[in-house]
């Protein structure tokens, strides 16, 4: 499948949000392309493309500029080759919601990083300026083997 049709799959699959107005299905879409053009495909000129050279990362792993994305990839192949003694296959990346507003986007994430993995849940927020992402803060937890409660985590 082309990026611009995974990008569609991608859209069509997320659920419990409220809809969005065009601008905001472009602002979605945007960062669908760069999730799946960076993490998925690892096509990094889509995310030169989508992120300005002076992105701020508010993630402590990682610096600032857009090198620091790639640069998540790098350290989430690292930490999962440690965790399971092999190398890293490509993240499943399931989007649950993405919600915009005004030059936020904010994006609800199941990620399975390996086979038989339960997960983590990754809460995204983005400044998106001008057709490119200019900053980024995340929160990330594991999905735990037992919940405190019945709901899930997505």
């Amino acid at each position: 499948m082309s990026l611009p049709e995974l990008v569609e799959k991608a859209y069509a699959s997320l659920a419990d949000q409220p809809s969005h107005t065009p601008t905001q299905i472009a602002a979605v879409k945007t960062l669908l392309e760069l999730y799946i053009g960076t993490f998925l495909l690892k096509d990094y000129e889509v995310t030169y493309r989508l992120v300005h050279p002076d992105y701020k990362q508010h993630d402590p792993l990682v610096g600032d500029g857009r090198q620091s994305i790639i640069d998540v990839s790098s350290v989430m192949e690292k930490m999962t080759a440690e965790l399971t003694g092999k190398p890293a296959g490509l993240p499943e990346i399931f989007f649950k919601r993405v919600l915009v507003d005004g030059e936020f986007i904010f994006v609800h994430i199941h990620a399975l990083r390996w086979p038989g993995d339960r997960g983590i849940a990754v809460m995204d927020l983005f400044r998106f300026q001008n057709g490119v992402f200019t900053e980024h803060w995340d929160v990330i937890q594991p999905v735990p083997e037992e919940s405190g409660n019945s709901n899930t985590m997505f």
